[in-house]
């Protein structure tokens, strides 16, 4: 069960913090208990996402180091500094291995 990994994804969304284990499960609770995967999206596809984030999340503004208008390529230079991760469902995360 050990290393977890604390996240805190999307935040705006009500989800708190979410400890997933070194393998990428997780257990997502808001209601009801969901099992789901953390896939870390690689750096050079972070940018467009992280520029989408910042357009729809405005409290996630002050965090990050460059404005929402920015060019994509300001997003590329901090794209490392950001992880992003897509949460899929344990089925789905097996099918694409």
């Amino acid at each position: 069960m050990f290393p977890l990994t604390p996240v805190l994804p999307a935040k705006a969304c009500g989800i708190c913090t979410v400890w997933w284990h070194a393998d990428g499960s997780a257990v997502l609770r808001r209601g009801r208990r969901r099992p789901v995967h953390f896939e870390e999206v690689p750096v050079d596809q972070r940018a467009p996402i992280l520029r989408r984030y910042l357009n729809i999340a405005p409290g996630a503004r002050p965090h990050f180091p460059v404005t929402r208008g920015a060019p994509l390529e300001d997003f590329e230079h901090i794209a490392v500094r950001c992880p992003v991760f897509h949460i899929t469902s344990p089925a789905a995360s097996l099918s694409h291995a």
